[in-house]
């Protein structure tokens, strides 16, 4: 978006500075490193007029309008003051570093580094051991250079990688399992209410988190599912039982004609997929959601304790009012009640034509005719 900068109400001079410097920068195309000191002459520039008492700004109006002509050329405070740090302190090696081509990330970072430092930098370059800004930042610390996580091989850093996606994993597995418990929530809820539940609503909203949770805790834990000699599936690490159950449950959660009938329904969802739920997502499950669900397993529902229906993002009646007319028996299947066929609107009665008798002189013209 184009920000608006009123140079009217600046002295000529000024205003005249800041066209010439927005001019420049508008001119200048991707920071190399030719680029980068040349942005930031024209960022100092602009900064020395806006600071400057010619410019007739009060002190505190000075900060405003400067990031205002910041954001007009499309740039950050953090990126203007790298580059004026680039131009202001790395003047004297402006010429070596151009023709090396040194990125400017990595003039960025030497910005503010002593001399002798940012000559050493400069000299590995010129000698045909470029550094990386990791590198660069190990030397000003006097340390050793970081390695490369991408470069570096070995079982450890192997480990390290399978430990941080697992941990990743798991996040998006609970997030996945926490999404699939409102609508299942409300199908319990709506039998405790003797209300109708249309499961091919109610699969739609969980089959696909289902789906997702279930392949993510395949992978998890199928540890013993992998091909491998007799030693080493003694020395893998057990899955416990109840993980080992969740999966094959969420597996189940995905194929609608498999769920049980009525009663049986409502009594898996609460006996067995429900608590499955709460306890793999434990920590993770939202505490008024939480207090839902124990309302749900308790029975007590939400006519008798006054328990939304659902939550706030989840209107009640949901599942059930969206449904098509035209869905066979098998996909308005209900917990242990009948759909209510699809309201139609009465035929409007069809108006009936008589016929005007006709009046005496009307009979009379007749005759005499």
């Amino acid at each position: 978006m184009d920000v608006e900068i009123d140079y009217s109400r600046l002295p000529k001079g000024v205003a005249d500075g800041l066209r010439e410097a927005e001019e420049i920068v508008s001119q200048l195309g991707r920071a190399d490193a030719q680029h980068a000191f040349a942005y930031g002459e024209a960022f100092a520039t602009a900064q020395d007029l806006i600071l400057s008492e010619a410019s007739g700004l009060e002190p505190q109006e000075k900060k405003a309008f400067a990031k205002a002509w910041y954001k007009k050329v499309r740039f950050t405070p953090r990126h203007v003051a790298n580059f004026v740090a680039v131009h202001r302190n790395l003047g004297a090696y402006r010429e070596r570093a151009v023709k090396l081509g040194i990125p400017p990330t990595v003039l960025f970072t030497v910005a503010t580094a002593p001399a002798e430092k940012v000559d050493a930098v400069i000299s590995s370059f010129e000698e045909g051991r470029p550094m990386k800004v990791t590198e660069v930042k190990a030397f000003l610390r006097g340390g050793a250079a970081e390695e490369d996580p991408s470069e570096v091989g070995g079982l450890k850093v192997l480990a390290d990688i399978g430990a941080r996606n697992a941990r990743f994993q798991a996040k998006l597995t609970a997030r996945w399992l926490v999404e699939a418990l409102p609508p299942i929530l409300t199908a319990a809820e709506q039998k405790l209410s003797d209300r109708a539940v249309v499961r091919r609503k109610l699969a739609d909203r969980i089959i696909a988190r289902a789906g997702m949770a279930a392949r993510s805790l395949h992978g998890l834990l199928a540890t013993d599912l992998v091909h491998r000699a007799d030693e080493d599936r003694e020395a893998a690490p057990a899955v416990p039982e109840e993980w080992r159950k969740l999966p094959l449950l969420l597996f189940h959660l995905q194929e609608r004609k498999s769920w049980p009938k009525g009663d049986d329904f409502h009594a898996w969802l609460t006996g067995e997929v429900i608590p499955a739920l709460l306890w793999a997502a434990e920590g993770a499950v939202p505490a008024k959601l939480h207090r839902r669900a124990l309302a749900v397993l308790e029975g007590e529902g939400a006519a008798e304790t006054g328990h939304p229906a659902a939550i706030a993002e989840e209107p009640a009646d949901e599942i059930a009012s969206h449904e098509p007319a035209e869905a066979d028996a098998e996909e308005a299947s209900v917990l242990n009640v009948e759909l209510a066929p699809e309201p139609t609107a009465a035929p409007a009665p069809r108006k009936r034509r008589t016929r005007r008798p006709k009046n005496d002189n009307t009979n009379a013209a007749s005759a005499a005719a």
